[in-house]
């Protein structure tokens, strides 16, 4: 009894994080330099791997997704989550790695992918990773917008739902679809 009552603790409070698709502080601050992106999956994609895909459906980007990794952090949990990657209220996703729509999901979560390359010392390959593609036409819509060639502007997440809530997005961020 003892074991099943702290399974359950355990398991709520891996609920209470970022991996439990709550939404981000709105306070948070991010840069679009180089790139920043907004866009909304058809599901809830947030823990899941997305690999970039070609017109073709062939792999042309497997992420580099490791304990020291500049984008994943483990969690007090045992957990990892991306450190560029945001949820925002209104299910759209704020995200610095996700640069052009071309991606596919996998049925992969960050924390599974990431205990693989770990011991293995290496990263998934294009067959193991084709194998657990579920979905590659995954958004519904995509924005981006860079500072690489402008002055770098920074948002608050709040600002940013707030543009996607009111209409003006597209006069901060290019839709791409």
């Amino acid at each position: 009894m003892i074991m099943l009552t702290s399974l359950l603790i355990m398991l709520v409070s891996i609920g209470c994080n970022k991996t439990g698709l709550e939404a981000d502080d709105e306070s948070t601050v991010v840069s679009d330099y180089p790139f920043l992106s907004v866009y909304k999956t058809k599901k809830p994609y947030f823990n899941n791997v997305m690999i970039g895909i070609d017109d073709n459906n062939e792999i042309i980007v497997i992420p580099d997704y490791n304990e020291n990794s500049n984008n994943v952090t483990r969690t007090k949990y045992g957990q990892y989550t991306y450190k560029n990657k945001w949820l925002l209220a209104n299910g759209y996703v704020v995200d610095k790695g996700a640069l052009f729509p071309g991606a596919a999901v996998t049925d992969i979560s960050l924390t599974e992918y990431v205990n693989f390359n770990e011991p293995n010392k290496l990263n998934w390959e294009g067959d193991m990773l084709k194998a657990r593609i579920i979905d590659t036409n995954p958004y519904e819509t995509f924005y981006r917008t860079s500072s690489l060639y402008e002055l770098e502007t920074e948002y608050t997440l709040g600002d940013i739902r707030k543009m996607i809530d009111n209409g003006t997005i597209e006069k901060h961020f290019e839709k791409l679809k």
